[in-house]
């Protein structure tokens, strides 16, 4: 499905289907794949992810499309994940921005973009291990893939604690 991008009566930029879509429908499932209660709240998401990555109605389709899947792609379960999913894919556009400019102009110019990159792309890793963090809720796991139990061993599965009868 291709998306276009339109201004609301207000003036606001809003996502629509062009060519006589039904843009009801559409809007309910932008709401739903974003983790929005509300089309409203979902077009608002929509619009800060498309002027955080300066996106414009005069934005190539297939930019606006590829930034909406990006969002999508990474299924946030409420506004505030999709809210994060957005900062994060704008600073990794952002720093792919500076990086480019960094191999142009005098050395001391190109440094300092460089570092700004720098920045932002570890801001990007924050942005994703703090959504990562969110959704397993602080919880930290471990996946033990292959167990192997020599002949009379013994092998606990299970959470375990450290105690002061240990043997």
């Amino acid at each position: 499905m291709t998306v276009k991008l339109t201004h609301d009566p207000s003036g606001a930029l809003c996502a629509s289907i062009p060519f006589g879509g039904c843009q009801s429908l559409f809007d309910k499932q932008l709401a739903a794949q974003t983790g929005c209660g509300s089309p409203e709240s979902a077009q608002r998401v929509l619009r800060n992810l498309l002027s955080g990555l300066e996106l414009t109605t005069q934005s190539p389709v297939d930019d606006i499309n590829a930034a909406i899947g990006a969002l999508l792609a990474m299924e946030p379960q409420s506004p505030l994940e999709a809210e994060l999913i957005c900062q994060a894919l704008s600073s990794s556009h952002f720093a792919t921005k500076l990086l480019r400019k960094s191999s142009h102009g005098n050395p001391e110019s190109q440094e300092q973009w460089l570092k700004l990159s720098m920045r932002l792309m570890r801001l990007y890793t924050q942005q994703i291990e703090t959504l990562s963090r969110w959704r397993r809720q602080g919880q930290q796991s471990m996946v033990i893939k292959h167990l192997h139990v020599s002949d009379n061993s013994q092998a606990v599965i299970g959470p375990m604690s450290m105690g002061a009868n240990l043997i």
